[in-house]
């Protein structure tokens, strides 16, 4: 890939991955009143506890999918034909072994319960037996179509993988809103799903094998193994599953703790704003799914100089836009909790949510970090990085919560970031290489203090006296992020690189929406 080219790659990336997310969204925010309505609190619980339990199955992974991705963006990059070919046949075998043993636990679960608990409580859950299997074949049938799935992210073609993705959610959530309509019962919409999951492989399936090279396609479905190929595959995943573990531990610690020591209703004064905060990171999480395949791909080519580039410009970019969204959460903390839900959660939670506003700040800016050492497979320092953090918060969950409530809670999860300034250093100064990042972090901090200062001086004072409901909530937080980027750029303090870069994106979301686009 030439330079252009890959920036143009980059940015339809980031566009469709941020349509993908953003629909499912926009799905469920008018979908699922309706669906609960009419299924009622029993059923709907049922409906999230078996899909629930698939995810919870779906760690038989071992991180495994991932470390296939990886593997494959580099083989991809190094144009290693012979090596695709035997990577294919070994995962497809793996991922088949994982697909029956989850769907055969899922499906034996239903009978181990209706055996172990007793009659009247069993007996409830008899009828719920079909959704077991039907969740099982769901299971079995992702499992092996994972293949299918992962192509086109790890070639870099995140329009077909979003796209199918839109179309399934979009036939998924209207499906179950017809046998909502039509008073099925929840065994439909497991039956749904089966049925479209079935559908949907063959789908991928074929869009995977135009994905790839001619002479590797014939091999996406074929089984095989390697000793080789699986071991690597296991130690790249099992040490990212330890990661994962530890990072999913730092994000529901806090919430399983904080009821035993102050209470459910503090748990929502706690994790209502850090619903709202962790918006932040959805560009930055929307740019690391690119990041991630992009980086195998250079570290597969020997592109080190493509994935240089690659991360100081893009912690670049999204350092200076999370800035602008955690600064007009924290200038508009209080009224957005006010307006949202009630004057008693802003009263008792502002607090809570300008310091999971600025936790949040730092996810953002790791998370792009996270991924180029997924990419770069320097996966050791990055799960020592989240064990630590994981352990740090949880000592001071300890320390601070009893004495300081929910605010110790957030302090605690803001300073477990700690060790994550270390692994920053270690990653430029080490793998990267980079020189002068001393100064060019003094440099873009001092830029961000001055740009965050004045906009946030605008806000308290000339945006916030005027907000009286949440749809004024949601316009002051937009032009509020607008007002940042414009007072950062007439300051001077973006690159003309970083200004072409954010204009291009603009473009190409605009595209991707099918809005028109001005062109010169």
């Amino acid at each position: 890939m030439i330079a252009t080219n890959i920036k143009q790659t980059t940015f339809k990336n980031i566009s469709y991955s941020l349509v993908a997310f953003s629909w499912p969204v926009i799905l469920a925010i008018f979908i699922t009143p309706i669906i609960v309505r009419h299924f009622g609190v029993k059923e709907y619980g049922v409906y999230i506890f078996i899909s629930t339990l698939i995810s919870l199955v779906g760690l038989l992974d071992l991180g495994v999918s991932t470390a296939i991705s990886k593997f494959i963006s580099e083989r991809h990059g190094g144009d290693d034909i012979e090596g695709l070919k035997k990577l294919f046949k070994t995962a497809n075998t793996i991922l088949l072994g994982i697909g029956v043993i989850g769907a055969t636990l899922i499906i034996a679960s239903i009978f181990i319960g209706i055996k172990s608990f007793p009659s009247e409580i069993a007996g409830s859950y008899e009828l719920y037996i079909p959704s077991f299997i039907y969740a099982g074949i769901i299971f079995f049938i992702n499992s092996i179509n994972s293949i299918h799935t992962i192509i086109p992210t790890a070639y870099q073609r995140f329009d077909i993988g979003s796209k199918i993705g839109i179309v399934f959610i979009s036939i998924q959530q209207l499906g179950i809103l017809a046998i909502a309509f039509l008073n099925g019962p929840v065994n439909d919409i497991f039956l749904l799903q089966a049925i479209l999951a079935l559908i949907f492989y063959f789908v991928y399936r074929k869009y995977a094998k135009s994905t790839v090279h001619k002479e590797t396609s014939a091999f996406i479905n074929s089984y095989g193994w390697s000793k080789t190929e699986a071991a690597n595959c296991y130690k790249f995943g099992t040490t990212l599953f330890l990661n994962n573990l530890a990072g999913s531990s730092l994000t529901y610690l806090d919430r399983m703790i904080i009821p035993l020591f102050l209470g459910p209703s503090n748990l929502t004064y706690y994790s209502l704003p850090g619903s709202l905060t962790s918006k932040i990171p959805t560009l930055s999480g929307t740019l690391s799914s690119v990041i991630f395949p992009m980086t195998a791909y250079f570290e597969g080519g020997g592109n080190r100089d493509m994935t240089k580039n690659l991360y100081t410009r893009s912690m670049r970019l999204i350092t200076v836009i999370s800035t602008a969204t955690a600064i007009t959460f924290i200038a508009f903390a209080y009224p957005i909790l006010q307006y949202w839900i009630n004057s008693d959660l802003a009263n008792k939670a502002t607090g809570v949510l300008i310091i999971l506003a600025l936790t949040n700040l730092v996810i953002a800016v790791t998370s792009p970090l996270n991924s180029f050492l997924l990419g770069m497979g320097k996966l050791k320092a990055l799960t020592i990085t989240s064990i630590f953090t994981a352990g740090i918060n949880a000592l001071l969950l300890v320390i601070l919560l009893p004495h300081f409530g929910i605010m110790g809670a957030a302090w605690s999860y803001l300073l477990a970031f700690v060790p994550y300034l270390f692994l920053i250093y270690k990653t430029e100064k080490k793998y990267l290489e980079l020189t002068f990042r001393k100064i060019h972090y003094f440099k873009l901090i001092s830029q961000l203090f001055l740009t965050s200062t004045l906009v946030f001086i605008f806000d308290v004072l000339l945006i916030k006296p005027f907000i009286t409901n949440f749809f004024l909530v949601i316009m002051a937080i937009i032009i509020s992020c607008v007002i940042f980027i414009i007072t950062h750029y007439v300051l001077g303090f973006f690159d003309k690189d970083d200004t072409h870069d954010i204009l291009t994106f603009t473009k190409q979301v605009m595209r991707t929406f099918k809005l028109p686009v001005k062109t010169n």
